[in-house]
């Protein structure tokens, strides 16, 4: 029976573990009841739907301190909330690709923060190794395939096939650690508060490129796809398309539009604008990802792919249109939600990343080439139109 590498890691960490068990079990000087570690460290659209299940907690264990441990990309998403005491950033990137120099170093910081319970969003077991590498003594986190091994009590993950919001696992989760009972009726929506420094910036950002604030603008974020652990640029649908929305909209409802993206999608957007015969705001690589908030809380609708903005939008309750090809819409937004319209591929092998590494795209035609011009264009008029939910 052959082996695989990722088994083979597994296994050796789980004999270190019981190996190390004796002194791992040690309560290190320092530790206080009622310090609880988060762990999410990427990406920001996930770090930002672990917010209900940190409002749960709060609720559940208002004297408790809630300390989150997050990637220094995610940070500022998290900084603003109002039910955490303390956010420590990390370098996710370095700690992603196991740097033996990350490790050391977060976990002597885990270790320093005196946590007695760490609470771990991640079903990956080297980020519940972490943990028991701090020796923190009690640790919650997520079962999948074996790799809860090191963790003091875990919680099953979703299936492969389960269709679900994963807020909802996060709440499941949250709900365990602070004493059973079940999530219940607890509150879904995300939690994203800028603070005053950041509307500030986007103001000033906006005033600077001469971005018409009314009628409130149509925003499009046509990158994605990247985060600190993965590349999947195929979740983008084609600039030319988005190019014929824009247009269109700027046609038919004379609002303006602003276009989004980070440094790295610079050269994207450009391209979206340069296709464009109407004019058009362009935000990328100007913006922190604190004004970059600042400015979707100011727009009338966004139409994104699977990405950070379009959970931005999410959380500050502008209205959205969300197109997907290779992952799946109910993993990612609430089902029914009033101002959110779902535009899906229309591709049999559509959705087929699930949360794991992407192999790549076997396909000659992308799925996302599949989502037409019209179906975006009715789902956005919808919410644009008297009473769809747009201001």
């Amino acid at each position: 029976m052959s082996v695989s590498g990722s088994q083979f890691t597994r296994w050796t960490a789980r004999v270190l573990d019981r190996a190390l068990s004796p002194v791992l079990g040690r309560r290190p000087s320092g530790t206080r009841a009622g310090r609880i570690l988060l762990i999410k460290t990427h990406a920001l659209g996930d770090v930002l739907m672990t917010s209900p299940a940190v409002r749960l907690l709060r609720d559940r264990l208002p004297d408790a301190e809630l300390i989150f441990l997050t990637g220094r990309s995610a940070a500022p998403l998290l900084e603003g909330n109002p039910h955490l005491d303390r956010v420590v950033p990390v370098s996710e990137g370095r700690l992603l690709h196991r740097r033996p120099g990350a490790v050391r170093e977060t976990v002597r910081l885990i270790r320093g923060l005196g946590c007695e319970t760490a609470v771990i969003f991640h079903p990956a077991w080297p980020m519940h190794l972490l943990a028991r590498l701090a020796r923190v003594p009690v640790r919650w986190g997520f079962e999948r395939q074996g790799s809860g091994f090191s963790l003091s009590t875990a919680v099953p993950w979703r299936g492969d096939n389960d269709r679900g919001y994963v807020v909802d696992d996060y709440l499941r989760l949250a709900a365990a650690a602070a004493g059973g009972g079940g999530a219940g009726d607890a509150d879904r929506s995300l939690v994203l508060q800028p603070g005053p420094a950041v509307l500030e910036e986007a103001q000033a950002l906006a005033a600077a490129r001469g971005a018409k604030l009314t009628p409130p603008p149509v925003g499009l974020a046509p990158g994605g796809g990247v985060n600190p652990r993965d590349r999947v640029p195929e979740k983008r649908w084609p600039a030319r398309r988005f190019a014929e929305l824009a247009d269109r909209l700027v046609v038919e409802t004379g609002r303006p539009v602003w276009l989004f993206g980070s440094p790295g999608e610079a050269g994207l957007v450009r391209e979206v604008a340069g296709l464009m015969k109407e004019p058009a705001v362009d935000f990328s690589g100007a913006t922190s990802l604190g004004s970059l908030a600042g400015l979707i809380g100011r727009l009338g609708l966004l139409v994104t792919v699977d990405s950070a903005p379009m959970h931005i939008a999410l959380a500050l309750g502008v209205p959205l249109v969300g197109l997907f090809g290779p992952t799946r819409a109910s993993a990612l937004l609430p089902g029914g939600h009033p101002l959110v319209r779902v535009v899906e591929a229309e591709m049999d092998c559509s959705p087929c990343y699930n949360n794991e590494p992407f192999p790549g795209c076997r396909q000659q035609r992308p799925c996302m080439e599949t989502i037409g011009l019209e179906a975006v264009y009715n789902s956005c008029m919808e919410l644009l139109s008297p009473g769809g939910g747009a201001r």
